[in-house]
C-alpha cells in the first residue's frame, strides 16, 4: 500500500483525561452567532429560528451532540443534500454554465461547530502544511499573493533566477478517497471517539436537485468532503496537507490556496533554463504520482512551468498568476515600482486607484514604514 502521508503521531489512549467535554454554554454562543441569511436545509429550520431560540435549543442541542460522540453515529437526518443550480455565466440555457451550491441542515453546522474543537486545531498545527492559505484564521488569498511578491522579488534581486511550477486539482472537494482520509486521520492522533464520528460523517449521502420547488430523482455523494459542510474545508487541508512536502523534499517553496498548489525555486543564473525546466516536469512528475497514490487528479490544462530572470519577471510571473484583467496588467506596472523600491510612487497610485485593499499596496506600506 503506498505512503499517504508523512504526519505520524501516536493514536491518543482513552483515558478519563481524554474525556471530551461538550458544554451548553458554547452551544450558545455558537447559536447566538449564526447569520439570519444563510440558507435553509432540507430539515426545513431556518438560521434566524435557530439563533432566536438560542438559548432554549442550546440544551437539547448539547445533549444530542454528546449522544453522537457516544455512539459515534452522525444522524441519517442530516446527511440529506439539497443542490440549488446557480448562474455563473454565458448562455442561461446551458447547464454546464450553473454551479451546484449544497444545501444542508443548520443545525448540522452547528453541531459541527461544536465538535470542531476536538480535531481541527490538531489537523491545522499538524497537517495542514506551514504554506496552505485556505481555510484557517489570519490567512486569505491576499496573504498567499503578498508571499509570492516579495519572495520572488527577494530571489530576483539577490541575483538568482525562480523557476515556477502552477497547478490546480480537478474537481477537488468531489474526489477525497474516504478510505485514504481516513487512514492519513488516524496517524493524526485525533481522538478514537471523534474517530468514529468522523468515519461516519464521511459515508455516503443522499442528495436531490432543486429548481423552482421541485426535486430531482436521488443521487448519491460518495468519496467527498461534502461540500455546505463546516468540516469540509478544513478535512480537505487535512488531506491535500502532505502533497505540500513531496516538492519540499526537493527545495522547493510550496504555496497552496485550498486545491491550487504553487512552487517555486532558486537558481544560479549561468544554470540553463533548459535544465530548469527540466527539473520542472520532473517535479510534476513526483507530484503526480502522490496523486496516483491518493486518487487525486491534477488539471493539466491549469498547470504552467515558468523560469524567470530580472529583465523578463514581469511577463513571467504575472502569466502564472492569471493576470488577464485590465485592472490586473496596472498592478504589473506596480509591482515594478515595488521591485525597485519605488515604493511611493506605488503607495500613491493606489490611493488614487482607490485599492488600499490590494495586498501591493499593504506590502508597499509595510516596507515604507519598516525600520529597516
Amino acid at each position: 500500500m503506498p505512503i499517504v502521508n508523512e504526519h505520524t503521531f501516536e493514536a491518543i489512549p482513552y483515558t478519563s483525561a481524554c474525556f471530551l467535554a461538550v458544554r451548553t454554554r458554547k452551544v450558545a454562543s455558537i447559536l447566538r452567532k449564526l447569520k439570519v441569511d444563510s440558507g435553509t436545509g432540507a430539515d426545513g429550520v431556518s438560521a434566524r429560528v435557530l439563533k432566536m431560540c438560542a438559548d432554549e435549543l442550546a440544551v437539547p442541542l448539547a445533549k444530542i451532540a454528546r449522544r453522537i460522540l457516544v455512539c459515534q453515529r452522525w444522524p441519517n437526518v442530516w446527511c440529506l443534500h439539497w443542490l440549488v443550480a446557480r448562474y455563473k455565466r454565458k448562455s442561461v440555457f446551458d447547464p454546464i454554465n450553473y454551479r451546484g451550491v449544497h444545501l444542508t441542515a443548520q443545525m448540522s453546522k452547528v453541531i459541527e461547530r461544536v465538535l470542531a474543537v476536538f480535531f481541527a486545531p490538531r489537523l491545522e498545527r499538524a497537517a495542514f502544511g506551514r504554506n496552505q492559505f485556505a481555510y484557517r484564521k489570519a490567512h486569505g488569498a491576499r496573504d498567499a499573493l503578498a508571499f509570492y511578491l516579495l519572495s520572488w522579488i527577494a530571489s530576483l534581486n539577490a541575483g538568482f533566477k525562480v523557476s515556477i511550477y502552477c497547478s490546480d486539482v480537478s474537481g477537488a472537494f468531489d474526489r477525497v478517497s474516504a478510505d485514504i482520509l481516513m487512514r492519513k486521520l488516524e496517524s493524526m492522533g485525533l481522538h478514537r471517539r471523534m474517530l468514529g464520528v468522523l468515519r461516519s460523517w464521511l459515508r455516503d449521502r443522499p442528495a436531490y436537485v432543486v429548481v423552482a420547488g421541485k426535486r430531482s430523482k436521488q443521487m448519491s455523494l460518495s468519496n467527498t468532503v461534502f461540500q455546505g459542510t463546516v468540516w469540509g474545508p478544513t478535512l480537505w487541508n487535512a488531506f491535500f496537507g502532505d502533497a505540500l512536502c513531496v516538492l519540499e523534499r526537493d527545495g522547493y517553496i510550496v504555496v497552496a490556496y485550498a486545491d491550487d498548489y504553487n512552487a517555486f525555486k532558486e537558481h544560479r543564473r549561468p544554470l540553463s533554463n533548459a535544465i530548469i525546466l527540466s527539473s520542472l516536469q520532473s517535479a510534476q512528475e513526483t507530484l503526480h504520482q502522490w496523486g496516483r497514490a491518493n486518487s487525486v487528479i491534477f488539471d493539466a490544462g491549469k498547470s504552467k512551468m515558468r523560469c524567470c530572470r530580472q529583465p523578463d519577471l514581469t511577463a513571467h510571473l504575472f502569466a502564472c498568476l492569471a493576470c488577464s484583467s485590465i485592472r490586473n496588467c496596472i498592478w504589473v506596472v506596480q509591482f515594478e515600482n515595488v521591485r525597485t523600491r519605488r515604493l511611493g510612487n506605488c503607495a500613491r497610485f493606489c490611493a488614487r486607484a482607490g485599492c488600499t485593499r490590494h495586498p501591493i499596496y499593504s506590502c508597499c506600506l509595510s516596507l515604507i514604514f519598516s525600520p529597516t
